[in-house]
């Protein structure tokens, strides 16, 4: 356990302001951290570059954005710079392999042998920057956590995902259970902690519950990014463990 006034990093993308709302209005335990963020949002995220020595600097193009998101005129961020990061959103966008698997599991023609499916696993996660990012952090020595980008409200992008893989849409709690264990099986093996995406926020296989989507959502078009509740959730389940 980490004793009292250590250090938290948040890093991410825009999904970042859903914990930002969960800690303006206060998480219990939250208080005994010093807590920073870094990160940027939409396509200045991909900015954020990892250096050959294991730390992350932004581009020009992303400067200004995690400026905004920082506050602190941090720029170059190292494993080493924090006692614990947790990496929320950062294009993690677990629907992607969820989804799928969750229906091949259901469906006759489309099943796949447990070896493949972790081969594909390993493979997405190898292709996500943050995930690069965190191993380079944990191997520096840092608690890491990594919280994925929630699944869509329903009726948002991630109908298109069901359209697809339609037997997700029958997935129990179980189900997304035994699919969050091989993620963060794959991660516990560089020394990173997976945060699944709380359950009691799904509905419908692969979908997060209305409840918790971000204020005016229908008339923005906003079915992606999530309010301080569910920030909140992400927050306690991580300050529980450290």
């Amino acid at each position: 356990m980490l004793s009292p006034n250590k250090t938290l990093c948040i890093y991410g993308d825009s999904h970042l302001a859903s914990l930002k709302h969960a800690l303006d209005a206060g998480v219990d335990g939250a208080g005994s951290y010093t807590i920073e963020f870094y990160g940027a949002p939409g396509p200045e995220f991909r900015g954020l570059r990892l250096t050959d020595d294991g730390a992350v600097v932004p581009d020009d193009e992303a400067l200004t954005a995690l400026e905004m998101v920082n506050g602190t005129g941090r720029t170059r961020l190292e494993g080493s710079d924090f006692d614990a990061f947790l990496f929320h959103g950062a294009r993690m966008r677990s629907t992607a392999f969820i989804a799928e698997f969750l229906h091949r599991a259901r469906d006759a023609d489309g099943f796949v042998s447990a070896a493949v499916r972790r081969a594909a696993l390993e493979r997405w996660l190898s292709s996500i920057r943050s995930v690069r990012v965190a191993r380079a952090f944990a191997a520096a020595g840092a608690r890491v956590f990594f919280s994925p980008a929630p699944f869509e409200v329903p009726g948002a992008g991630g109908q298109k995902y069901l359209e697809t893989f339609p037997e997700a849409a029958k997935a129990e709690a179980k189900d997304r259970t035994a699919l969050n264990d091989e993620i963060a099986d794959v991660l516990a093996k560089d020394g990173i902690t997976f945060v699944a995406q709380p359950d009691e926020t799904v509905q419908g296989g692969c979908l997060t519950d209305a409840a918790y989507q971000v204020e005016n959502a229908a008339e923005s078009g906003d079915f992606r990014h999530m309010n301080g509740e569910y920030g909140a959730k992400v927050l306690r389940a991580v300050l529980a463990q450290l």
